[in-house]
């Protein structure tokens, strides 16, 4: 599977995207790997990294500025790529990794972990809510203790 696997690196700020970059290349090392960066972004400091280098629109990439975003997602769909990756788990990365139209979107953390991107967006958000839940309780389980236990 990894003689036909393109993979496109989509940046985020941060110092971590070279090293998602030899991550990538170290894992898949027979894959294409398309680096998308930010107009200004060093190109030449990708050269050993990337097989090819995409500069995308100019920032800010939103609701303020649709044109910019489906320019954006217009040239992520141009690269018809295998595997989408993004830097960090955010909800607007995880948007933009859905709009992608890549069959695979993955995320990159800073802290090295390497996972496929929750594909449902529903037990995502209802993971959320329990976890919410969750510490609102052990909150209040403490705040109760705190206020109900004598002290001699």
């Amino acid at each position: 599977m990894n003689e036909q696997m393109h993979i496109v690196a989509f940046y985020s700020r941060g110092p971590h995207y070279t090293r998602l970059l030899r991550h990538l290349r170290r894992v898949h090392p027979e894959a294409y790997i398309t680096a998308m960066v930010p107009p200004g972004f060093p190109i030449d400091t990708l050269t050993a990294l990337a097989d090819a280098v995409l500069v995308t629109p100019a920032p800010p990439h939103g609701v303020r500025d649709p044109g910019a975003l489906f320019a954006l997602i217009r040239q992520i769909r141009a690269t018809h790529c295998t595997r989408f990756v993004v830097m960090f788990d955010s909800a607007r990365l995880r948007l933009v990794a859905f709009a992608s139209g890549a069959p695979e979107r993955w995320c990159y953390g800073p802290d090295g972990s390497y996972a496929a991107v929750e594909t449902a967006p529903l037990r995502r958000l209802f993971a959320g809510l329990r976890g919410r839940l969750r510490g609102w309780m052990l909150w209040l389980r403490i705040w109760f203790v705190v206020h109900s236990t004598r002290v001699n």
